[in-house]
């Protein structure tokens, strides 16, 4: 935002839920009910996480966190899907375990500094799951997101 002044912010809220209404539709109207209760609740403190239902999770780490961590689970998940699908769950998510390692050794340095992304294929899939979370994941950790659709 930019500014100092505390109630831009407020304004630009109102700006967008008034936009909201006129071209949202029923998510529009909805977005622009939950900003009139933010704004009407300021004397009680009502945080827009409460009003929209947007809730620390059971780590108490972000919703950006945990939507970074979902898009990451999709992307392992596509990879899985795309280059092991002959492969039964706990080999494929050794397969991609090691390609993962090597990749993060060997590739990975070069392309995040570069930030370019690799032309081969199963490379671009690993740059891009790393990129959301530059760790590479073990076995163990493959299966746990095959196992559990988010």
């Amino acid at each position: 935002m930019g500014s100092t002044d505390p109630l831009s912010g407020i304004d630009m809220l109102r700006h967008v839920a008034r936009i909201a209404v006129e071209y949202g539709g029923q998510p529009g109207a909805r977005f622009a009910d939950g900003v009139q209760q933010f704004i009407a609740g300021r004397d009680q403190r009502i945080s827009l996480e409460a009003v929209f239902g947007i809730t620390p999770m059971q780590s108490f780490r972000s919703w950006g966190y945990h939507e970074t961590l979902r898009d990451r689970d999709r992307l392992v998940r596509r990879a899985v899907q795309e280059f092991y699908s002959s492969l039964r769950p706990t080999p494929a998510s050794a397969a991609l375990s090691s390609a993962m390692h090597r990749y993060f050794a060997d590739g990975w340095p070069r392309d995040h500094a570069s930030g370019a992304r690799p032309c081969n294929r199963l490379d671009g899939a690993l740059f891009d799951i790393l990129a959301l979370k530059p760790l590479p994941l073990s076995p163990r950790a493959i299966k746990a997101i095959l196992d559990h659709q988010r």
